[in-house]
């Protein structure tokens, strides 16, 4: 073979290559510092979207996504927005609107006195009323209390670092095998024999 290094080394690396990409997609593990994040905001963010941003960063209540920003809303208001009362309020509670969906149908929220508290009739049954379950809602208690998710603000684009593209790949073998320079025929560098050698007779 005329190039048994290059290819070798190319060997090597198109065999590591192909077992890359042949792992399994549930078994690969990333870390976040193999990501560059980038953040575009919106088009339709506002000056006081941004202070809105600022201050839940100042609060440590911005979250990368809805599921945790709703579920450590729910866990710090749990006690604090309440629905159940003994007597009716002397004035309605903000956060308890006129009305809500129940299986698709819109519901009247009421104060009854035997339930204790608010809630809707559907079918003949009592739901009562929590705007931590209601995702009309939600959202606008959460935007309230400065509860920010970062896609709601910003376009979110992950880059993974670490890892080569093909094209790359295939660049550094092309330097490899066009590096080196062209043996020619009876090169005693490669041949091991002397072509300046004379035939001595004995």
């Amino acid at each position: 073979m005329r190039y048994p290094i290059q290819a070798l080394v190319l060997v090597l690396l198109l065999t590591g290559f192909v077992q890359a990409s042949q792992r399994p997609r549930k078994t690969r593990i990333y870390k976040t510092r193999e990501f560059q994040k980038i953040l575009t905001p919106k088009p339709t963010m506002t000056d006081a979207d941004e202070e809105l941003v600022n201050k839940s960063k100042e609060n440590e209540t911005y979250f990368p996504d809805t599921r945790a920003a709703e579920f450590r809303f729910r866990k710090d208001f749990a006690d604090r927005l309440p629905c159940m009362f003994k007597e009716e309020p002397a004035e309605r509670p903000s956060y308890i609107p006129e009305s809500t969906l129940i299986r698709g149908t819109e519901c009247k929220v009421e104060f009854d006195t035997g339930h204790g508290g608010y809630g809707s009739t559907s079918d003949s049954e009592w739901h009562p009323y929590n705007p931590l379950n209601d995702p009309a809602v939600l959202p606008a208690l959460m935007k309230q209390e400065a509860y920010v998710v970062e896609s709601d603000f910003f376009d979110v684009q992950l880059i993974e670092q670490g890892r080569q593209p093909i094209s790359i790949l295939v660049i550094v073998v092309c330097i490899i095998l066009t590096s080196s320079p062209r043996l020619k025929p009876g090169d005693s560098s490669v041949t091991g024999r002397c072509t300046d050698c004379k035939t001595v007779r004995v």
